[in-house]
């Protein structure tokens, strides 16, 4: 399900114009290509912005922004982004050197740990809420049904407080 949404979203992204008009307009090319460095988009990212700009007849400069960008992936190109980027659940964009990416594995890796753990306390977070909404319709009649029921629920519970304190070791990169 999650997946599912993922692509909806992406195809929404891809469908709308990168820049808005005044952005063509205004041309700061080092510093628009400075925002998609700094946020990991590759070299060909600049053909998104030829078609947003082209709606209103202007040509991005490939140099300006191409400076730009490579100054923009200084900050994107460490382990703190890619921390962030891990505990946000997302990959890591190809864009940075072997060395830096060898630098920044570990950072991302302790994010995607984060992320994941996340995730199942989720998971279990709407258990709780199915099993509640359950044994709020049950009736009186059943109570061997509410004692399991409650059972399951202080298994959740216990599950959930031991995933929050592992989240912990993760909530940070050093």
């Amino acid at each position: 399900m999650r997946w599912l949404l993922i692509v909806a979203a992406l195809m929404a992204l891809s469908s709308c114009a990168t820049l808005t008009e005044e952005q063509c307009e205004a041309g700061n090319w080092a510093a628009i290509g400075y925002r998609d460095g700094e946020n990991g988009r590759l070299p060909n990212f600049l053909e998104q912005h030829r078609k947003a700009c082209a709606e209103v007849g202007i040509t991005p400069a490939q140099s300006e922004w191409e400076a730009g960008r490579t100054q923009g992936l200084t900050q994107y190109c460490r382990p703190s982004r890619a921390y962030r980027v891990g505990r946000s659940g997302r990959a890591l964009s190809p864009v940075c050197t072997d060395a830096q990416w060898q630098e920044m594995r570990p950072a991302w890796n302790h994010g995607r740990n984060y992320w994941r753990l996340e995730d199942d306390i989720n998971d279990i977070e709407r258990e709780e809420r199915r099993i509640r909404s359950h044994l709020a319709a049950l009736t009186k009649g059943d109570e061997s049904l509410r004692a399991h029921l409650l059972s399951d629920l202080r298994f959740l519970r216990l599950r959930r407080q031991q995933l929050e304190l592992r989240q912990l070791r993760y909530s940070s990169w050093p």
